[in-house]
């Protein structure tokens, strides 16, 4: 039989090698016992790579048994002003005012809003402290003159399991220029959003963002 290998991307959020190890431990056991997708096919871990800092890119090869320390708590990279481009990677889901947001009515107070809402459930979930990194937000409107945005609505599909039937999981994408200097205060959460995904349906990985400068240094590793 023919084999392929395939890689992905884990992000943890209390920074501890025990959670990382019991990770691990699933992974492997899933895969000699249960398998993966439809048909139960069956796969081993070849090797794990960790970054060495959040953003930073830079990887590091580490064994299966041995894990090293983590940085302690993700540092943003400074950042003097200019111009930051987001760019919306996987499809953005959100209720606004009882309505699924379409492309029309996204804005950058509509993002920042879900922001909140995703880092304070983490913070009630898990007991992380994620959500003292944001600012008050009063209005987001008052947001809406402070950037520019092309966005659109995209539509995927998975197949749900345990109903037996395709779901439509579609949502917003696009790119959206910010004026940094409007958004001074909200950087470092803004930052730190890249890992933790925005909106409905983040843990089968929509609502991803990434950050670039206007000068095209990546904020974070494109992934």
């Amino acid at each position: 039989m023919p084999t392929s290998n395939l890689c992905f991307n884990l992000v943890t959020l209390d920074g501890k090698r025990d959670t990382v190890r019991w990770l691990i431990k699933a992974l492997e056991v899933s895969g000699r016992q249960r398998g993966i997708g439809k048909g139960g096919i069956s796969y081993e871990i070849h090797g794990i790579e960790m970054e060495e800092a959040p953003g930073s890119g830079v990887l590091r090869h580490v064994g299966l048994g041995r894990l090293p320390d983590f940085p302690s708590e993700a540092v943003p990279p400074d950042f003097s002003g200019g111009k930051i481009l987001l760019r919306i990677e996987t499809p953005l889901r959100f209720k606004y005012r009882g309505k699924l947001l379409g492309p029309e009515q996204f804005h950058l107070g509509i993002l920042l809003t879900m922001l909140v809402q995703r880092a304070r459930g983490l913070d009630h979930w898990l007991g992380t402290s994620i959500g003292a990194w944001a600012p008050p937000l009063d209005s987001p409107e008052s947001f809406i003159p402070m950037a520019r945005g092309h966005f659109r609505w995209v539509d995927v599909e998975r197949i749900s399991s345990r109903q037996r039937r395709r779901m439509h999981l579609g949502g917003v994408m696009g790119r959206l220029l910010i004026d940094a200097a409007s958004i001074d205060s909200w950087w470092p959460l803004l930052w730190l959003g890249q890992w933790l995904h925005i909106g409905k349906q983040t843990s089968m990985g929509l609502g991803q963002y990434r950050l670039v400068t206007a000068s095209g240094t990546a904020e974070a590793a494109d992934g």
